[in-house]
C-alpha cells in the first residue's frame, strides 16, 4: 500500500456508493489534513464520524470493513498537519531510518505475542489458534443452524428494517465470539455479553447508530430465543 493506491481506492469506493456529489478525496484529503483532537485516538474517532455519516445503510459485514479499512488507509497515508505535513506511515519509515543500523535484528524469528497477559511463542500461539478452530466445529455448525431458524422466527415478529437489525446484531454477535475464542453458547460470560460487546460495537461496526443499550436489547431478544428453543442443545454446554 502507499499513498496513490490508498487515493485510488478512495475513489473507486465513492464512485461504486455513487457519492461523489456528496464527498470527494479533495475532502478527505481535507478532513484529514487538519484533523481536530486531544489526542490521536480523538483525532480520529472525529474523522471516522464524518465519513461513516455516509455509509448508514451499509448492513453488510464485509463491505463495511471495506470501508472502513478504504478510510484507515487513507488515514495512514494522507498527510496531517499535526505530523508537520507527513502522514503516519512517513513518520513510521522515518522512525525506522533513524534507528541504530548496527543493530541486529533477527528477521527469521517471529516475535512473541500476549494472550490473556501471557507470553507466547509465535509458533505455540499458531498450535493455539488450530487447537481453537478445532474445538469450535461443533459451535460453528450449530451457529450456522441456528441464525436461519433465528431469521425466520424476526420474520413472523417485526418489519423489514426491524428484522434487518436484530439479525445484523446476532452475526456480528456469533462471528465476535468466534474471533475472541469461545468454544460453546453457554462459555460466553454475562460481563462479554452486557458490557463488552456493546462497547466493541460503538467503535468497530461503524455503519450503525444503534448504542449500547439497543444492542444489549438486541442480544436479550437473541438469547431468550436460543433458551426458549434450544434449552436441550447439547451445543449450549
Amino acid at each position: 500500500m502507499n499513498l496513490k493506491q490508498a487515493e485510488n481506492n478512495l475513489e473507486q469506493l465513492i464512485q461504486d456508493y455513487k457519492l461523489s456529489k456528496k464527498i470527494s478525496v479533495a475532502i478527505v484529503k481535507e478532513w484529514i489534513l487538519n484533523d481536530e483532537g486531544d489526542s490521536v485516538m480523538d483525532a480520529l474517532n472525529r474523522f471516522m464520524k464524518k465519513w461513516s455519516k455516509y455509509f448508514n445503510s451499509i448492513n453488510d459485514i464485509d463491505k463495511s470493513n471495506q470501508i472502513l479499512n478504504t478510510f484507515q488507509d487513507a488515514w495512514n497515508y494522507f498527510p496531517h498537519n499535526s505530523l508537520n505535513g507527513k502522514s503516519p506511515d512517513q513518520k513510521a519509515r522515518d522512525y525506522h531510518k533513524s534507528e541504530n543500523p548496527r543493530k541486529k535484528v533477527n528477521v527469521g524469528k517471529m516475535p512473541d505475542v500476549v494472550v490473556g497477559n501471557h507470553k507466547m511463542s509465535w509458533s505455540a500461539y499458531e498450535t493455539m489458534l488450530k487447537e481453537m478452530e478445532c474445538a469450535q466445529v461443533p459451535f460453528k455448525k450449530w451457529i450456522d443452524w441456528l441464525l436461519p431458524e433465528y431469521l425466520s422466527h424476526l420474520e413472523n415478529l417485526y418489519k423489514e428494517k426491524t428484522i434487518e437489525k436484530h439479525f445484523d446484531v446476532a452475526e456480528v454477535y456469533f462471528r465476535r465470539v468466534l474471533h475472541v475464542g469461545f468454544v460453546n453458547f453457554n462459555q460466553i460470560p454475562p460481563d462479554f455479553i452486557q458490557i463488552e460487546f456493546p462497547l466493541w460495537w460503538q467503535t468497530h461496526i461503524m455503519y450503525s447508530s444503534l448504542t449500547e443499550n439497543e444492542v444489549l436489547s438486541s442480544l436479550k431478544k437473541l438469547y431468550t430465543y436460543v433458551y426458549e428453543t434450544n434449552s436441550d442443545s447439547k451445543e449450549l454446554d
